[in-house]
């Protein structure tokens, strides 16, 4: 009988889980939001991350930020009942394995702490199953947890913690982009000359879009398709057929057309990271490249973003 591989060592597929109440917050996975809560609803999600990791060092964060008009019972809380976990899990993609939670971080106004670490599991050392072990066993690991305020945020609190993962996939090409500053920090000609280059960027997929050219529209998707088979232990050219199918269908559906968003409703926005970038409805903030339907039932979008590689911009994700 031929024996099991370890987690890590054959198609490991991680996600990051989020439960909260009463809180206004923001996951992050290297710099990239992965769940974003701004209302204080109460949510339960989970999410894959494997294209948003590397090899090695990662970092999860989690920001809370408070209710703006009046004084929160504790930093980083809402009102007194806010609570807020985040798990980072790991499973075998395509086998039965359970699936291992790797770290926790976690908040909740009602513990007595300290520190963050009131909900977050202990640092931990983990062997390629992700099982704990020994330090001197360890393939992988997860490291203590820090909080710190949130620049520019009264009574924000930041949660975060290091881990160390060996992946067998690469460092993903958006890693070694052009770094891009904050919005708040890019003078008016920077912020407009990076929105009407990113803009002049999707203007250009949608023209092959509109004159059908199907093959052009895909090779500016590239590096999307390709990496995401990586991540994800697809078939070479799976995300480019599967993305190639969905576009020729919505072309081809009378009640489907292409919206028209022009460059003054367009919205930039940038990766808390700075290396990936979008523009979005400025209203909708909803990607630009979509179909609407004609009776109203709705829109079709295709979130594409950009890293910036010596003057070019490239569909990354």
């Amino acid at each position: 009988m031929t024996a099991k591989k370890p987690l890590l060592q054959h198609k490991p597929y991680f996600t990051v889980a989020v439960e909260a109440r009463d809180a206004r917050f923001d996951v992050r996975v290297n710099g990239v939001r992965v769940a974003f809560g701004p209302d204080g609803s109460p949510a339960k999600e989970e999410v894959p991350v494997n294209h948003w990791l590397r090899p090695g060092s990662n970092t999860l964060e989690l920001l809370l930020y408070p209710w703006p008009d009046h004084e929160p019972p504790a930093a980083g809380a809402t009102t007194s009942d806010t609570s807020c976990r985040v798990s980072l899990r790991g499973r075998p993609l395509d086998g039965e394995e359970p699936t291992r939670t790797i770290l926790d971080l976690g908040f909740a106004v009602t513990l007595p702490r300290t520190s963050a670490a009131g909900l977050s599991t202990p640092p931990a050392a983990l062997n390629d199953d992700l099982l704990p072990v020994s330090a001197a066993e360890a393939q992988a690991s997860s490291g203590t947890v820090s909080e710190s305020p949130i620049d520019g945020v009264e009574n924000g609190l930041r949660i975060a913690r290091d881990f160390d993962l060996p992946l067998p996939f690469p460092v993903w090409r958006f890693f070694g982009g052009d770094a891009l500053p904050a919005l708040s920090e890019m003078s008016d000609a920077e912020f407009d000359a990076t929105s009407d280059a990113l803009y002049r960027a999707i203007a250009k997929i949608r023209e092959a879009l509109d004159q059908g050219a199907l093959d052009d529209v895909m090779t500016h998707l590239d590096e999307r398709s390709s990496e995401l088979d990586q991540a994800f232990f697809r078939t070479p050219g799976t995300t480019r057929s599967q993305l190639r199918k969905s576009l020729a269908e919505a072309l081809a559906d009378d009640r489907r057309k292409p919206k028209q968003v022009g460059p003054m409703q367009a919205q930039l926005e940038v990766s808390p990271n700075g290396l990936l970038a979008r523009l979005v409805g400025a209203s909708s903030r909803q990607p630009i490249l979509a179909f609407e339907y004609e009776d109203g039932r709705g829109t079709e979008s295709y979130d594409l973003q950009f890293r910036r590689a010596d003057g070019r911009w490239i569909v990354t994700r």
